[in-house]
């Protein structure tokens, strides 16, 4: 075909964290390029003005559904679109029009109790069954992502790795001010070392509290205490505020919530000395280079997606050895010299990664796709 082609694309997860600001940044990136988008979505999402430049169509099925499945199968074809980009897993199986799938990762292939048995046995037949087979191209965002697919009986030359961007507004992060005011708001009135993310075992928080208690203790009568700031949705009953209690750190660990708010997110980042990852698996790790965008040092863990991204520029510790956690929280607390290195080469990393060149390169596996 000449021109860019006519893309739909399924925007159901636009208020997720994670896959939500990928497709955000598709959606904001991708007509500048000369895609026209088609999107389908519920009412309350196809009213958001970021999509008020593509043509909108209602889909207000359940996420991973078969009235999904028959009203895509329906809509599509009648649409006009060249091509499909389901940019999560729930692609559409029926009709002959083609298809690009994106998948994250392959997680609760690796981490069983991330699903149930049923949600385990749905993920591990679209992502390795239907979903190659039907997708004419796959997208994976990591080199890992892309050798654990292909690892897994995913043909190699149907995917393609495809790396993730950081937003623009980390890389100009807010003011004293507004830093201040977002501290104030939430109460948070010490030095701190910043989690984001989920709460799913995986994530590793068990090691995180487990360093920060060790380091609170070596640390007593010093000088002020430091706070371990959680973001993300909580569970106030959950094993993470269970272990801080056995711990003795509860009233050291802050849990804001998820905050809606963007600015806030991005000033909570700003204001903190230092960014905590200590993930068992990741795809690719988007959270330790939004840190390291906003001038935050980052410790994570090492291995899988997470070490392609933020590679040597971030402190990568085993996620099992609580002590080097704990030694490497303090440094990035208390040394300021150690610290700044870190901001400085964390800096040039972020800078590496923009939605610019992730949507370009998908503009090429559309191209391929056609």
């Amino acid at each position: 075909m000449t021109g860019a082609p006519h893309v739909g694309m399924d925007v159901r997860m636009w208020h997720n964290t994670g896959i939500g600001r990928y497709i955000r940044a598709l959606v904001r990136e991708l007509p500048a390029l000369g895609v026209r988008l088609t999107v389908w979505g519920p009412p309350e999402i196809l009213a958001e003005p970021a999509l008020a430049g593509t043509s909108r169509r209602r889909l207000a099925a359940p996420l991973h559904s078969l009235a999904e499945q028959v009203a895509l199968a329906l809509d599509v074809p009648r649409s006009g679109v060249d091509l499909f980009h389901a940019p999560h897993l729930n692609m559409p199986l029926l009709g002959g029009f083609p298809r690009v799938a994106t998948l994250h990762d392959l997680i609760p292939l690796h981490h069983p109790d991330t699903l149930s048995r049923a949600g385990r046995l749905y993920f591990q037949m679209m992502a390795l069954g239907l979903v190659p087979r039907l997708a004419r191209r796959i997208l994976a965002n990591s080199e890992w992502t892309r050798n654990d697919l292909v690892a897994h009986g995913v043909s190699a030359d149907r995917v393609v790795a495809i790396p993730l961007g950081v937003d623009e507004e980390f890389f100009s992060p807010p003011g004293p001010e507004r830093v201040r005011a977002t501290l104030d708001r939430l109460g948070i009135g010490a030095p701190y070392i910043l989690y984001a993310g989920q709460r799913k075992p995986y994530k590793n928080l068990d090691t995180l509290l487990e360093a920060f208690a060790r380091l609170v203790g070596r640390i007593e009568g010093t000088g002020e205490r430091p706070l371990l700031v959680l973001l993300g949705r909580t569970d106030p009953d959950g094993p993470v505020r269970q272990l801080a209690s056995r711990l003795g750190i509860s009233r050291l660990v802050v849990e804001p919530g998820y905050l809606p708010d963007e600015a806030e997110v991005r000033a909570l980042f700003a204001g903190a000395r230092g960014f905590a990852f200590p993930s068992r698996c990741e795809g690719f790790g988007l959270p330790p280079l939004e840190a390291m965008a906003s001038g935050v040092p980052v410790v994570c863990a090492t291995g899988t997606g997470l070490s392609e991204a933020v590679g040597p520029e971030a402190l990568q510790i085993d996620p099992d050895d609580v002590l080097e956690w704990s030694q490497a929280l303090e440094q990035v607390l208390f040394n300021s010299d150690f610290r700044h290195r870190l901001i400085s080469a964390g800096r040039r990393r972020a800078e590496l990664f923009r939605w610019s060149d992730t949507a370009r390169r998908t503009l090429d596996v559309y191209t391929q796709a056609l």
